[in-house]
C-alpha cells in the first residue's frame, strides 16, 4: 500500500475506535447491568443473570445495594484482553489457551482501620478470583485460579489527611488485578463487589456487579 503517515494514522485510529467499540460491546457497565436486573425494564435476551422481584423485599434490598453504590461514586470494570494482543493477553500455559482478564475496583470514602470489602469474580461455576479484607463476619483472604507466575495485583491508596486531621481529599481505595484463565472454558465472567464504609455498621453496604463476555 502506498500509505505515507498521514495515511497509516488513519488507518490506526480507525483500527483502534473499531476495537474500542467492540471491547465496549463485550462490557456491561454496573448501571446497565442494575437496569437488566431490575422490574423497570425488560432484560436483554442474552442475559442470563438473576433478575430481582418486585414483590421480593430481600430482592429491593439488594437492588438499593448497588443503585446506591453507583450514585457514591463507586467503580467496578471488568474486561478480556483482546485476541489481537498477542504479547500478554493470549498465551499458553501447558498446552493450553489461556486469555488475560483484567478488572478493577475504586471504593470511595475508604478508610484503611474502619471500612471492609470483598471481590469475588466468576466463570460459570468456578470462582477465578476471590478477596476478602475486613468483610463483617468473614476472615480475611484471598485466593485466584490462575496459572503460578501468572498473576498481576495493584493495591493503590488515593487522597490523603491533612495536618489539622481535615480530609484534603477523601480517600479512595483502587484495586487493581490481571488473571488468566482458560479461553475456551471462561466466555464470560462476572465481578461482585461489596463495600462497607464502616465495618463496624454491616447493614450499611455498598454494592457493584459487572460482567464481560470474551470476544
Amino acid at each position: 500500500m502506498g500509505l505515507g503517515p498521514a495515511g497509516w494514522a488513519t488507518l490506526l485510529i480507525i483500527a483502534g475506535a473499531t476495537l474500542a467499540y467492540i471491547a465496549n460491546e463485550l462490557r456491561t457497565t454496573a448501571f446497565e447491568y442494575w437496569l437488566r436486573r431490575s422490574c423497570f425494564g425488560i432484560p436483554a435476551s442474552e442475559f442470563h443473570g438473576f433478575v430481582w422481584r418486585a414483590w421480593s423485599l430481600e430482592d429491593l434490598a439488594e437492588s438499593v445495594v448497588e443503585y446506591r453504590a453507583i450514585v457514591s461514586g463507586m467503580v467496578a470494570d471488568i474486561a478480556f484482553a483482546s485476541e489481537l494482543d498477542i504479547a500478554t493477553g493470549n498465551i499458553t500455559i501447558d498446552a493450553v489457551a489461556h486469555r488475560r482478564l483484567d478488572f478493577r475496583v475504586s471504593l470511595p470514602g475508604w478508610q484503611e482501620e474502619r471500612s471492609g470489602w470483598s471481590l469475588t469474580l466468576t466463570g460459570g461455576d468456578q470462582v477465578l478470583f476471590a478477596e476478602y479484607c475486613d468483610a463483617p463476619g468473614v476472615e480475611n483472604h484471598r485466593q485466584s485460579s490462575s496459572p503460578q507466575g501468572y498473576y498481576k495485583y495493584v493495591y493503590c491508596i488515593e487522597g490523603a489527611d491533612s495536618k489539622d486531621e481535615k480530609v484534603a481529599k477523601p480517600k479512595s481505595l483502587s484495586v487493581i488485578v490481571s488473571i488468566w484463565v482458560k479461553e475456551f472454558s471462561t466466555p464470560e465472567a462476572t465481578l461482585v463487589v461489596a463495600y462497607w464504609p464502616d465495618k463496624s455498621d454491616p447493614h450499611y453496604q455498598l454494592g457493584l456487579t459487572v460482567s464481560a463476555k470474551r470476544d
